[in-house]
């Protein structure tokens, strides 16, 4: 038993120390395979950290940038409000008063009226441009655009610009003898064309004459012009009617006042139909505008 166990206890302290050699090897490799996948982890959260760091950056660059729009927007809006409104209420203001304290005659009466109409007309398309424009900048304007033939709306737009044409005695002419179809929606279409006359009319001189046509344009669009032989701008001042950043307000021959409000309108209506506007001026000679509009849906 002795010789036996003399040649058995070093085999089994052998076996015993490879066995704790071997589960040894096992925790480490299992702890070495642990750290490797906690730093695999952390890798990955430290590269998507720096994505949603990112992410979160744009998106509170991105609503920065929001908010400034809607601060100029809400100054715009404040700025026509103060200036462009206040102005002519208070006048009707003014002469509604006289009229009802009968401090005029009846003929100063009369030109009273037709001036309380003619202002209260130029205060419906600054409130009517106002609402639009700024629904338009808020993203909230729904259309929904049908096939119009160009005809019926300026007939109707002659209409309603009648006694101002006769103020001024301008002279409007449609060369619009055919069908000339345009795609858009027709509240947008006829603020459009309403803006545009009003803008010529504007700026015509006494006597002056206000012309429409319009043309095939690129097999797929129709090519509208309105023209008058008034005053005219400069590059300076055609470099400003389509901009946001600047508020431009000028005065008609007949010291009538707009907002600015108006040609922007029509760009936006225009590029959301998939048309461009564009305008040619010569101080002294006039102006033309020019504007294009899909025949179909685009």
């Amino acid at each position: 038993m002795l010789i036996y166990s003399y040649y058995i206890l070093p085999l089994g302290v052998f076996v015993f120390a490879l066995v704790q050699a071997i589960a040894i090897t096992r925790l480490f490799s299992t702890a070495f395979k642990e750290v490797e996948n906690l730093s695999a982890e952390l890798l990955y959260t430290n590269k998507h950290q720096q994505e949603i760091i990112l992410d979160r950056t744009s998106m509170l660059n991105a609503q920065a940038g929001e908010l400034m729009r809607s601060n100029k927007i809400k100054d715009k809006v404040f700025s026509i409000i103060a200036h462009d409104l206040r102005t002519p209420i208070n006048s009707l203001g003014t002469l509604l008063h006289w009229v009802a304290e009968d401090d005029l005659s009846l003929e100063d009466t009369k030109k009273s009226l037709a001036s309380i109409g003619k202002n209260v007309e130029t205060l419906n398309l600054t409130l009517e441009n106002l609402l639009n424009w700024s629904l338009n900048q808020l993203n909230d304007v729904k259309s929904e655009s049908e096939l119009i033939d160009l005809r019926t709306p300026l007939q109707e737009i002659a209409e309603l610009f009648k006694v101002p044409f006769e103020e001024k005695s301008v002279h409007f002419q449609s060369f619009l003898t055919t069908r000339a179809a345009v795609y858009m929606d027709k509240n947008h279409l006829n603020l459009l064309l309403r803006n545009l006359i009003s803008n010529a009319l504007k700026f015509s001189n006494i006597g002056g004459t206000i012309e429409v046509a319009a043309i095939n344009y690129e097999h797929n669009y129709t090519l509208v012009s309105i023209k008058d032989n008034g005053v005219g701008m400069n590059e300076a001042a055609m470099a400003k009617v389509f901009s946001t950043e600047e508020h431009l307000t000028t005065y008609g021959t007949n010291n009538e006042k707009g907002t600015g409000l108006g040609l922007l309108l029509c760009k936006e209506y225009i590029e959301k139909s998939s048309g461009k506007i564009w305008i040619e001026s010569e101080i002294g000679k006039g102006t033309i505008v020019f504007f294009t509009l899909p025949n179909f849906p685009i």
